[in-house]
């Protein structure tokens, strides 16, 4: 049993302190929502721990909606001295490095104690955080979208087939404000499996025509195909296309 392990409160920081208290909170939105920078290298939390067990371990897990970003243990209790156990207030930190930093208000830290290695881990707490735009990115949006066998210099839709080659690629031609720090992405259905293509913005693109093509390597497969766009980690729309 944790024999009461608790989390008293969990502090969203910039960085820690050697002891792993806050160095410098991280600011929290309307929500309660731990707020991070695109710019931010590490995303740190720090725990304030009671009634620290004699063994066991504390892991966490990270997840973006459903989707599991990363796992790892961060103390086993049995290693940690009983005088350090019995001290009050203990801090517990640990932070994320995220290969991309996408904008998004729908991530949490989940941290779970784990008595024996057979035995079921306890939820000891989840706390959501977000990482917004940057202050001087314009809000993303996507005004047009439209599926073709190809663009002018400027970015504009030709005509649309009724249907497309399997050796032929198919563009995306698209109209809309791109925010700094944005993530555009498109996953292409490629009869069964996926390819996605994905641009981070660097500055800010307001009113900007651009363009986006794909074609396996091996071709299309014939029958109904599907591109889906994305702002970040929310879905623009879906558009179908037909290979014959």
């Amino acid at each position: 049993m944790s024999e009461g392990l608790t989390i008293a409160k969990a502090s969203f920081a910039k960085s820690l302190k050697s002891n792993q208290e806050p160095a410098q909170l991280a600011p929290l939105d309307a929500a309660g929502r731990g707020c991070f920078d695109t710019d931010d290298a590490k995303l740190c939390i720090s725990l304030h721990l009671v009634n620290l067990p004699a063994q066991g371990l504390i892991y966490f897990e990270i997840f973006h909606k459903d989707n599991l970003q990363a796992r790892a243990a961060i103390i086993d209790f049995s290693q940690v001295p009983a005088a350090l156990r019995q001290k009050s207030p203990v801090y517990l930190g640990t932070f994320w490095e995220p290969q991309s930093h996408v904008i998004s208000e729908h991530y949490r830290f989940v941290f779970y104690y784990q008595a024996e290695q057979d035995s079921a881990p306890q939820l000891l707490g989840q706390y959501a955080f977000c990482i917004r735009p940057p202050k001087d990115a314009i809000d993303s949006t996507i005004r047009a979208v439209a599926v073709t066998a190809g663009a002018t210099a400027t970015h504009d839709p030709l005509p649309a087939p009724a249907h497309f080659a399997p050796d032929q690629a198919v563009y995306l031609c698209m109209q809309g404000d791109l925010g700094k720090g944005t993530l555009l992405m498109v996953q292409w259905d490629r009869g069964g499996e996926g390819m996605a293509q994905s641009i981070t913005l660097t500055k800010n693109q307001p009113n900007l025509k651009f363009s986006l093509y794909f074609l396996p390597d091996h071709g299309w497969t014939p029958g109904n195909h599907l591109a889906t766009v994305f702002l970040n980690d929310q879905e623009v729309g879906r558009y179908p296309f037909l290979v014959k």
